[in-house]
């Protein structure tokens, strides 16, 4: 059992990534196959964190900030058919409570707190060069949001800034680097 993890769905299976048992961060990296309805324990994050995000990308897991005991800018990627991580270029700043997804061949790191405030930032990964330029900024300073990826787009939803909840639904193109807002939740 554990609270403040990160899950993606890769390959017809589900990973559970990190969270916190009310103890300490996990490592935890945790496979669920639904034709067996079965979990099995894989290689573990090489460092234990909760309020992490994740996406997937060209057959890879990637698992994004985070909070390992402090506000962390770890990013890792996991190889499912080889049962291993790889330290990644770190995140520019270092945040926890944000959101990922993956479009256009790259992982993005969305809004999240710095351990101050919500933030606004919008990183994109790119595998091939491991870097993190930074890309237009969310219209909406966030943590705890959700991100989705749908028709190409990067669709940032829903979060806080610390004194509400949001309805926020933010569309990033990553073709034009650029924002529109969607209709409220």
């Amino acid at each position: 059992a554990r609270d403040g993890l990160a899950a993606v769905a890769l390959g017809g299976r589900i990973y559970a990534l990190g969270g916190h048992n009310g103890i300490a961060p996990l490592p935890a990296n945790d496979e669920y196959d639904p034709a067996a309805n079965a979990w099995v324990s894989r290689a573990a994050l090489p460092t234990p964190r909760r309020f992490l995000a994740a996406a997937a990308l060209g057959g890879k897991v990637y698992a994004v900030g985070g909070n390992d005991g402090a506000i962390t800018a770890a990013n890792a990627e996991y190889d499912p058919a080889a049962d291993a991580w790889t330290v990644k270029a770190p995140l520019p700043s270092a945040r926890y409570a944000a959101a990922a997804a993956a479009a256009a061949g790259k992982v993005y790191a969305l809004g999240g707190d710095n351990g101050t405030s919500p933030i606004a930032l919008n990183n994109e990964y790119d595998p091939a060069a491991d870097s993190w330029p930074a890309r237009a900024p969310l219209p909406t300073a966030r943590r705890w949001l959700a991100a989705a990826t749908l028709g190409g787009k990067v669709y940032a939803v829903g979060g806080d800034n610390v004194s509400s909840a949001l309805a926020a639904n933010e569309e990033f193109d990553p073709g034009t680097d650029t924002w529109a807002i969607g209709a409220a939740l």
